[in-house]
């Protein structure tokens, strides 16, 4: 099992980040791949009544690219619904990625907010170190983490919570991206299955905005990463 790391230790990291999705603010929007190059997916898990906890994987296809790192941020509306951890999927695990991290970032500033937020940082190198990831992803669909999540009953309104909704979240330019092994290519949103209209601004559902690109920049993102939202769905027939 890949070691939790404590991402506020580790500024280097997010300074990487910053340095990739910097100037791409207040720009149009001029970069996008023919077809995504990544599709990332939060699984819809079937959930009956009295079980204690479950399991939701967030999967990802690569298209053959290989994956140096991945952020992701994902939000959820239902008071009923509860993360409890998230630990590494099959991709960083079996990998042996250097680094996974993450964290409970809820901060309901309004009431468009989510009830819940976390963010997923996971990098197959990082730094100075000279011990290489085995894999950089599969020719197939694997998970990159898996969420541990518990489902109050009392909670539930079964009329019209008969799926919990866990969607992808963002707040900054550097939510829910991907990068390459050599971490000088950012790819950004493409395409979400669930919705037709670009964003405008941040925070948002449904992508990054044009803003996140400056077709200016020397190292602009590519919109190259196809998102499908997922959760759990109640089953109320089969309580334990």
């Amino acid at each position: 099992m890949t070691k939790f790391i404590n991402r506020n230790n580790i500024p280097g990291i997010l300074f990487l980040i910053l340095i990739l999705a910097s100037g791409n603010l207040f720009a149009a929007d001029s970069t996008m791949a023919d077809r995504p190059y990544y599709k990332i997916t939060i699984e819809t898990e079937s959930y009956s009544l009295g079980q204690l906890i479950d399991t939701v994987d967030i999967s990802i296809e690569s298209s053959g690219k290989p994956i140096g790192g991945v952020d992701i941020k994902i939000g959820f509306d239902s008071p009923a619904l509860e993360i409890i951890e998230i630990i590494p999927g099959e991709i960083p695990d079996s990998c042996r990625w250097k680094f996974f991290n993450t964290r409970d970032v809820s901060f309901k500033t309004s009431v468009e907010a989510p009830t819940g937020v976390w963010q997923i940082l996971a990098m197959a190198e990082f730094g100075g170190d000279t011990v290489r990831a085995v894999c950089y992803g599969f020719d197939r669909k694997a998970s990159i983490a898996k969420l541990i999540i518990h489902v109050d009953s009392s909670k539930l309104d079964l009329e019209t919570d008969s799926m919990l909704q866990i969607f992808f979240y963002w707040e900054d330019c550097g939510d829910n991206t991907v990068t390459n092994i050599s971490g000088d290519s950012l790819y950004l949103s493409a395409e979400l299955n669930d919705k037709k209209s670009a964003p405008g601004a941040l925070p948002s559902r449904i992508g990054a905005p044009a803003s996140c690109i400056n077709p200016k920049a020397q190292n602009k993102p590519v919109r190259g990463v196809g998102f499908e939202s997922g959760g759990v769905v109640v089953n109320s027939d089969n309580q334990l």
